[in-house]
């Protein structure tokens, strides 16, 4: 299987600004590479580990149902 490595943007959720009913803060998370592959962390460590998570699911998903996808661009 072929490996993928993805650049992900992490910004800081101010206080208030958070998703979900109690607006918490914490990371969002985004790839510029991929479009609607994106999540959220209460920390910089539970962010990054939900980042690891959604990509390798969502290019999973992809692959597996032949859907076509960005490839990862280089570091500029």
């Amino acid at each position: 299987m072929a490996m993928y490595k993805y650049y992900a943007v992490l910004t800081k959720i101010e206080e208030g600004e958070g998703f979900g009913d109690e607006g918490n803060d914490g990371y969002y998370v985004s790839f510029p590479d991929l479009e609607n592959v994106f999540t959220e962390g209460e920390t910089n460590e539970h962010a990054l580990f939900m980042a690891k998570d959604a990509l390798e699911l969502m290019l999973e998903s992809m692959l597996t149902h032949g859907e076509s996808f960005n490839k990862p661009s280089t570091l500029q």
